[in-house]
């Protein structure tokens, strides 16, 4: 007879739930739930024979076949277009696009889209890196491919090329035709003059990489993530983000590259932590499709690796995008999923992320819940121990915490909350940033000011402002640029005021009129 508990069943694959397992699902069932949050499920081969994936498969749409793959009867009920857009680091909207605009034609999105999925090669319409090729017809003739009306790619032998290059290549290899010289110089001439002359770098050769990846290596890609993430830290993101993007594909290569066993959970998280650099540095300059996708791989990279400490940080610069373009349930959510075993994390990495709670839980109204993760950002933080944060958090000193945690209570506090506790903090931050965090300081500084010019002397917030805009000048830099527009907008009903007035005119030249 029991006398305990009622006995529950999971409500996924009805195994009996342990006595203190207090939620709705075993522990394997929670895990598959948030692992397909992260990245696409392994499906079985017959996956790929339903009829809806066929019909998307022969019509060579991507976006069809991810429709097709979203409403699989496999996954029991359909996947929604947030959760398989987060996979590819697009946005619901993009996403929507995609499955129901022209097929999208550019091969290195099919061939990486086709690879998250894990569709199988011979079912595609193009090559995958390291696959066999599409087979070519029995004469070995070249065969189009007809996208949308429009002819994209051709195939020839075992490859898939653009069809202008392969035009390119047969003139240069006419065999026995003649080849007028002359001709062709001309037609290379006319093309050099039509295209952009950043499209004439294009074809510039990129560094080898090593037959062998040594620890040699693996210290370049840290000492460049280092050295890049200074450079953001001090500058922005906008002027150095190409390099560091190539940084990054060559150091992708790497992870296809011979690596001794020890070695490669090493190799995983210097990747993984370039990886987030870059898409931070893309996330600052509003290329946000970039910044996802560059986001997922470092998450990927930290993954593989068995990286928890990576893993945080990845999750906490996804939360913090999400909250930042308006979708502060879904920053939660990643927020909340880093603090999965928060007990492998460091005492600053959980402030980090209970930091990033408390600014969702503000964007989202939730007042007592905000206050309370702040509470448990401050509580963890105390809890730091100096020499036990991985590199990459050097930069949550007390300035960043009482800055991270006073933009959450700002958003309180403009709503119509207590100011004072956003004021100190945001004080202490601006007052605790070194130039080398100038972009931590501008925009710190810019919110405070932002505080003063509602309920203080306006003179003193133009002070603070003008302040914030001695650190904006230096940097390229598309977040600070929009708390100084929201400064100059709520300065505007005190413009009489000369100091208020300079500094709405030093934030109009800074930043542009709109």
């Amino acid at each position: 007879m029991m006398t305990g508990q009622q006995v529950r069943y999971c409500g996924r694959c009805t195994t009996r739930l342990a006595r203190d397992n207090p939620g709705v699902h075993c522990a394997a069932c929670t895990q598959l739930a948030r692992d397909v949050m992260l990245h696409p499920p392994a499906v079985p081969q017959e996956f790929w024979d339903q009829d809806q994936m066929r019909a998307a498969l022969a019509a060579w749409h991507m976006g069809q076949v991810i429709r097709a793959y979203r409403n699989h009867p496999y996954h029991g009920r359909a996947l929604s277009q947030e959760l398989v857009a987060n996979w590819f680091g697009l946005t619901q909207t993009q996403l929507s696009r995609i499955e129901n605009g022209k097929p999208p034609e550019e091969l290195s999105k099919l061939v990486r889209w086709a690879t998250l999925l894990r569709i199988p090669a011979h079912l595609l319409w193009f090559k995958l890196p390291g696959s066999q090729a599409v087979q070519p017809t029995a004469d070995s003739t070249a065969v189009t491919g007809e996208v949308s009306g429009r002819t994209s790619i051709i195939i020839t032998g075992s490859e898939v090329v653009p069809y202008g290059q392969e035009r390119w290549r047969r003139q240069l290899t006419a065999g026995s035709e003649a080849v007028d010289r002359r001709e062709f110089m001309s037609a290379a001439m006319a093309t050099a003059v039509t295209v952009p002359p950043t499209r004439l770098l294009a074809s510039l050769g990129q560094a080898p990489v090593p037959d062998e990846v040594r620890e040699s290596d693996i210290a370049q890609v840290e000492s460049a993530a280092r050295t890049f993430t200074s450079w953001d830290h001090t500058y922005g993101g906008g002027i150095v983000r190409d390099a560091v993007t190539a940084q990054l594909r060559w150091s992708a290569r790497l992870l296809e590259t011979d690596c001794p066993q020890r070695l490669r959970p090493y190799l995983f998280s210097a990747v993984g932590a370039l990886g987030g650099v870059c898409g931070f540095m893309a996330f600052d300059a509003y290329a946000h499709e970039d910044a996802r996708s560059m986001f997922a791989f470092g998450l990927s990279c930290a993954e593989a690796g068995g990286d928890w400490h990576l893993r945080a940080k990845l999750l906490s610069h996804i939360a913090r995008q999400a909250i930042w373009t308006g979708r502060p349930d879904e920053g939660l959510t990643w927020a909340e999923l880093a603090l999965v075993r928060a007990d492998r994390l460091t005492g600053t990495e959980r402030a980090m992320l209970h930091s990033a709670r408390a600014r969702a839980l503000a964007k989202l109204g939730c007042t007592q819940e905000t206050l309370a993760a702040v509470a448990e950002a401050d509580h963890a933080y105390a809890l730091s121990v100096l020499g036990e944060d991985p590199p990459w958090m050097a930069y949550y000193d007390s300035a960043q915490h009482q800055g991270d945690t006073g933009h959450a209570l700002f958003d309180l506090a403009v709503h119509g909350q207590s100011m004072a506790g956003a004021v100190g903090r945001l004080a202490h931050a601006v007052a605790g940033h070194t130039d080398a965090y100038a972009r931590s300081r501008a925009i710190s500084g810019t919110k405070l000011a932002t505080l003063t010019m509602m309920t203080g002397d306006p003179r003193e917030a133009s002070a603070i402002g003008h302040r914030a805009l001695d650190d904006a000048g230096q940097l390229r830099t598309r977040r600070a640029a929009v708390d100084m527009r929201e400064l100059r907008g709520l300065a505007h009903t005190r413009s009489a005021i000369p100091e208020v007035a300079e500094l709405q005119h030093r934030i109009t030249m800074l930043v542009g009129p709109r």
